[in-house]
């Protein structure tokens, strides 16, 4: 699972599932005890159970909300007045954008994947547009240099070749060259995996790109 697990359903997963008006609340049991097949026998989660079902509804029952669920990559983070921080692109690895088909996300979407989604993302499908970065991979990196970069996210449909999304980068690389001139900061890129391909191949089409970015110290 590459995360915690019950030997069957992985641990984040049960966070998930419809929302209430009045919140949801979970009890988290952890130990070798605990698995999958002991829910219902092991004294604690039992216990849980019960208390859920006949609680008053000023109880909670044991419960505490559950953490936060998979939090979004934004457009743009940063923390500081724009101009005063170098620009960084980060631009992620294969499968590491959201997909979304005809407006609605199916790539991560657990949901619309099991009924099938997946059909949506043909290579042939004319609505398909990449969202954003995966938080589940993303979200922490961003987070950490927003304390001091601009920070641009970079989605890119990774179904497709690589030489459309080097050339959307260019293009965005160019305006934000085009800002720094003015600001004097540099412009950093941070590539994963075949980010990195992304990043190599903007720069083998559009040469003076990175002979700018490297021509502010710091680039």
């Amino acid at each position: 699972f590459g995360g915690d697990h019950d030997l069957v359903v992985d641990t984040r997963s049960m966070y998930g599932g419809v929302s209430r008006p009045g919140g949801v609340r979970a009890f988290f049991a952890q130990g070798p005890e605990v698995s999958h097949f002991t829910y219902f026998a092991h004294p604690r989660t039992a216990e849980r159970v019960v208390a859920g079902l006949t609680r008053a509804d000023a109880d909670d029952g044991g419960f505490a909300v559950p953490p936060p669920a998979a939090r979004e990559v934004p457009a743009r983070a940063l923390r500081g007045a724009p101009g005063s921080r170098p620009v960084v692109f980060v631009v992620p690895g294969i499968m590491g954008s959201h997909l979304a088909a005809g407006g609605s996300r199916v790539w991560i979407h657990p949901l619309r994947l099991a009924a099938g989604g997946l059909r949506q993302l043909a290579i042939t499908a004319p609505d398909v547009e990449a969202q954003s970065l995966v938080g589940l991979a993303y979200a922490d990196l961003v987070e950490f240099l927003a304390d001091t970069h601009e920070v641009v996210a970079f989605p890119y449909d990774w179904r497709r070749s690589i030489a459309e999304a080097a050339a959307r980068l260019a293009d965005e690389v160019r305006t934000r060259l085009d800002a720094a001139a003015t600001t004097g900061q540099p412009l950093r890129i941070l590539a994963h995996s075949m980010g990195g391909l992304v990043a190599r191949l903007m720069i083998a089409q559009a040469p003076e790109l990175w002979e700018r970015i490297c021509g502010h110290a710091g680039g």
